[in-house]
């Protein structure tokens, strides 16, 4: 009997600018900013009746950032039209919440750099997470009224994120390594 399982030819990396189609025909897009087994991505605020210019998508406004994987990539929902090189320059990196040893801490985009959380921190920040695919596509139809916006999808914005960029002033240390 012959194997149906599918092999994984495509592989995404950093730079690669997804399509993301919409209920009425229009398209968005996204770019992926970090590759990797998880994939960080900025999606654009933009809708285009017709395929556009890649580096005019890249040069509107970013709406959503986040980790997310290659599911709807895999699957051909989210074509790969083309790659250029990321817009990191515009993209939030924000630091996440983490516990060491159950001592709260803060470690940045990275995860190279860490610190003890001060209560703030702790209130201000998110654990680093993970979300579907779908649910940014979801969010960007909601941002134009095919879709309903839901609560959960301002964790998914390029404010909130950027709220959570520590500046340097907030001296995150290399880890010791023992």
């Amino acid at each position: 009997m012959e194997s149906r399982r599918k092999s994984r030819s495509l592989k995404v990396k950093k730079g690669d600018i997804f399509e993301i189609p919409t209920s009425d025909g229009r398209y968005g897009y996204g770019q992926v900013i970090v590759g990797g087994t998880a994939l960080y991505v900025s999606v654009f605020r933009e809708l285009y009746n017709s395929a556009p210019n890649l580096d005019d998508v890249l040069k509107g406004e970013i709406l959503l950032v986040g980790w997310t994987l290659d599911a709807l990539i895999y699957h051909g929902r989210w074509k790969i039209v083309g790659n250029r090189s990321p817009v990191a320059a515009r993209v939030p990196f924000p630091s996440y919440k983490v516990r060491v040893k159950g001592v709260p801490h803060v470690h940045d985009f990275n995860g190279e750099n860490y610190r003890p959380a001060t209560a703030r921190d702790w209130e201000l920040l998110n654990y680093k997470t993970t979300v579907s695919a779908i649910r940014y596509q979801n969010a960007l139809l909601a941002h134009h009224g095919l879709g309903e916006w839901r609560s959960d999808y301002e964790e998914l914005t390029v404010e909130h994120a950027r709220r959570r960029v520590l500046n340097d002033g907030d001296k995150l240390q290399a880890p010791r390594r023992h």
